[in-house]
C-alpha cells in the first residue's frame, strides 16, 4: 500500500514498500519544477552521432512500457527521462491534458506508474519517480510535438558541437520528417533529431 501525503509548495511525497533485496522507492510529484531526491547509478547504452537515425536509450525503452499506463489513466504521455547519476536513478514522467493537469491527476499516474515498476521489478535497485506537467519551458522529446510550436523561440542542445557551438537560441521555422530548422541571428539552421540532446521552449513574457 502507498501513503500519500501533501507537503508545503504543492508536492505530493511517498514512501512505497521495500523491494525484496533491494532499497525503498521514494515517490515525489512536484508541478512547479523537478526537484532531485536522489539518483541510481544504472549503466545504459546510447549511440551517439549527429547523422545517425536511430538511436536506442534506456529512456525509450521505458517510454514505451509506461506509456500505456499514463494513456490508459486518460492523460497525454509528454515524454520521460531518468539521469543515471547518483546512487539512485530518477525517473521523470511528463504527462499533459486538454486543460493541463493538477497535482491530484500527477500523483493518480504516480500511484499507477509506480506499482507497475515495482510489480515487474523494470528499474533494478531504488529509484525516485517524479511525475510532473510539461511546464512553461517544457522539454521536447519527438519532433511531432514541436509541429504546434512553429514560430516559437525554443533552445537546441547538441551532443557534438558545430563550429564549436552546442548550443542555439532561435525561433522554430519549420519542422519536416526528423529534421528541425531555427532561424538564428538571421541565419537559417537545419538540425538533424538524433544530433540533438535537448529542445526546450523559451518561455515569452
Amino acid at each position: 500500500m502507498v501513503e500519500y501525503k501533501l507537503p508545503k509548495l504543492g508536492v505530493a511525497g511517498s514512501t512505497p514498500v521495500t523491494r525484496s533485496k533491494t532499497p525503498f522507492a521514494r515517490v515525489i510529484i512536484d508541478l512547479c519544477g523537478v526537484r532531485t531526491i536522489g539518483e541510481l547509478g544504472l549503466a545504459f547504452f546510447i549511440c551517439i552521432g549527429r547523422n545517425e537515425t536511430m538511436r536506442q536509450t534506456f529512456d525509450e525503452m521505458l517510454s514505451e512500457i509506461i506509456r500505456p499506463e499514463v494513456e490508459n489513466l486518460g492523460y497525454r504521455f509528454w515524454g520521460l527521462s531518468s539521469p543515471p547519476t547518483g546512487k539512485r536513478r530518477v525517473v521523470r514522467i511528463y504527462i499533459d491534458g486538454p486543460n493541463g493537469v493538477h497535482i491530484d491527476q500527477c500523483a493518480r499516474v504516480s500511484r499507477q506508474v509506480s506499482l507497475m515498476l515495482e510489480v515487474e521489478n523494470i528499474i533494478p535497485g531504488a529509484f525516485v519517480l517524479e511525475v510532473s506537467s510539461p511546464g512553461l519551458e517544457r522539454r521536447f522529446f519527438t519532433t511531432d510535438q514541436l509541429t504546434d510550436y512553429v514560430g516559437k523561440q525554443v533552445k537546441v542542445k547538441l551532443f557534438e558541437s558545430i563550429d564549436g557551438c552546442r548550443k542555439f537560441k532561435g525561433k522554430l521555422t519549420g519542422v519536416k520528417d526528423n529534421t528541425i530548422s531555427l532561424s538564428v541571428d538571421d541565419e537559417n539552421i537545419d538540425f538533424v533529431w538524433p544530433s540533438i540532446k535537448e529542445v526546450r521552449l523559451v518561455h515569452e513574457f
